[in-house]
């Protein structure tokens, strides 16, 4: 009988994994404290994420974010911004830690 379920189970399981079924960060709806016209604004702090070669993560009070546009003078890890983005286009990242969002400005602070 247990194997019986296993056999009907495994190929819904294996398309599970395949076609991901699990929550799409990418898709995920922006949490930041404002928005306007579609552009979030947050204070934040930038950390770089030990994966896969190091990928960077902009941590909010309460969310974090993968920049896919993060300017090289603020690849600083700890270093606390201002920051104004949207969300990026469902491109895949190496890392996939969070939501994938473009930066419009940022600014130490």
């Amino acid at each position: 009988m247990p194997s019986s379920i296993i056999r009907r189970l495994g190929p819904v399981l294996l398309a599970c994994f395949a076609l991901g079924c699990h929550r799409d960060p990418v898709s995920a709806p922006l949490a930041a404290p404002a928005t306007l016209d579609g552009v979030a604004s947050a204070n934040a702090t930038v950390h770089l994420v030990a994966i896969e070669g190091g990928c960077w993560v902009l941590e909010t009070s309460g969310d974090k974010y993968e920049p896919v546009n993060l300017p090289l003078q603020y690849r600083v890890d700890g270093l606390r911004v201002y920051v104004e983005f949207n969300s990026a286009p469902s491109n895949a990242t190496k890392c996939m830690v969070a939501p994938l969002v473009s930066i419009t400005r940022i600014r130490a602070g």
